[in-house]
């Protein structure tokens, strides 16, 4: 399983499977389930996520499996920014307490 967080759509993709899908459901307002040929789950995209569910946490409980993540290693900076790297290559960029922070244009 996969959580794929999309920023500039506001949308949450869970990935259970990478088996292509072949069919697609709307199951309520923004909630679309794929399934693949057999019918199977393969995914859940959820548009407007951060109306709709709390993305501040993400706590895994109880999973049969190994739990992985993308990142190998994690820094947290002064600014409240954490960067993620695999090796030497930045993967990923969190940024704590987003919604409080000024928007900036240009």
């Amino acid at each position: 399983m996969k959580l794929n967080y999309h920023l500039d759509t506001d949308s949450l993709y869970i990935e259970f499977s990478e088996r292509p899908s072949v069919d697609s459901r709307e199951i309520s307002e923004g909630v679309v389930v794929d399934y693949d040929a057999d019918g199977k789950v393969v995914g859940i995209d959820i548009d407007n996520a951060g109306n709709k569910l709390d993305l501040g946490r993400v706590l895994i409980s109880k999973m049969p499996g190994a739990v992985e993540t993308e990142a190998a290693d994690s820094e947290l900076g002064p600014d409240d920014i954490i960067v993620h790297y695999r090796g030497d290559e930045v993967i990923g960029v969190t940024i704590l307490h987003a919604s409080r922070r000024a928007r900036v244009n240009g």
